[in-house]
């Protein structure tokens, strides 16, 4: 659900899917890092996404999948330059998920 539907709807409300990790010794856990362009940049594309047709129409199958997801944490960089360089990154598409453009 979340790598077939979820994550164009988080880009496409301005949000950076820096990555996905997953956890070997619990192949029903991960994690995924997004990024945003500052707090006011945040708030509206959580805003955007929670509120938009996306989650509507996925939230109770991916709420039917999550053990937790109460563990989340709002990550600031430890000095200046210390962060990640957002503008310009893209991941790698899925296979039969292109990736929407920003410029749209």
């Amino acid at each position: 659900i979340f790598d077939g539907h979820l994550i164009e709807g988080q880009e496409a409300a301005d949000m950076t899917i820096i990555g996905q990790f997953r956890d070997l010794d619990r192949p029903d856990m991960f994690v995924w890092l997004r990024g945003f362009d500052g707090m006011v940049a945040r708030k509206n594309a959580l805003t955007a996404f929670y509120e938009g047709p996306v989650w509507a129409a996925w939230r109770d199958a991916a709420n039917a999948t999550m053990i937790s997801s109460d563990d989340v944490l709002l990550l600031k960089p430890a000095w200046p330059g210390a962060g990640f360089e957002l503008s310009g990154a893209q991941r790698a598409a899925l296979p039969g998920h292109e990736k929407p453009s920003r410029d749209n």
